[in-house]
């Protein structure tokens, strides 16, 4: 579905995920609903995707809130840092 441009893709999630969070936060919200599924998507289309793994953990520390259980990139995590980090 990608045609073959997965890290391009990877990019345009990783950058609404980025967006969606600052938007949420300036508004205070309390819940972040669509954070999970837009970081899901972003290491699914590419795992070698290092800032959204390292930025997981701000999102999540700054506001408090438990980080939710997405499949991908938490079985991803450290995988995708170490991956990534070669």
């Amino acid at each position: 579905m990608s045609l073959g441009y997965n890290g391009l893709l990877a990019d345009i999630y990783w950058t609404r995920a980025v967006q969606y969070f600052g938007n949420r936060h300036m508004a205070r919200a309390q819940e972040y609903d669509m954070l999970d599924p837009l970081l899901d998507i972003t290491v699914s289309l590419d795992p070698k995707l290092k800032p959204a793994y390292s930025s997981v953990l701000f999102f999540f520390r700054k506001n408090r809130h438990k980080a939710p259980a997405g499949p991908t990139w938490r079985s991803n995590w450290w995988g995708g840092v170490s991956r990534a980090a070669r």
